[in-house]
């Protein structure tokens, strides 16, 4: 569960609207031998999938778009700005 920020309360604040999606198994395919390595997980396609979805259920500014992440040292937002630079403004690790 996506917890111990204030992005929560900024979002409501703001009429933003935040994904937190959490890796398999608690890990995410990122290269690294992971369980979700091992069995195929396709985070790309996830998030990819997942942008469309939320796109088709809201009216989103697809020019707003970004992406953050807060653990394992940046490698899925760094792995997200070289396969889906297009869908995102901006992309961060922390």
């Amino acid at each position: 569960m996506f917890s111990g920020t204030r992005f929560k309360k900024i979002t409501q604040q703001n009429d933003l609207i935040l994904i937190a999606p959490q890796g398999i198994l608690k890990c995410r395919n990122d290269g690294r031998k992971t369980k979700a390595y091992q069995q195929g997980i396709d985070n790309i396609a996830f998030i990819d999938q997942l942008l469309q979805e939320i796109s088709d259920q809201y009216t989103i500014d697809e020019s707003q778009i970004y992406a953050a992440e807060m653990s394992n040292d940046g490698s899925m937002a760094s792995i997200i700005a070289c396969e889906l630079i297009d869908e995102f403004a901006a992309i961060i690790a922390v």
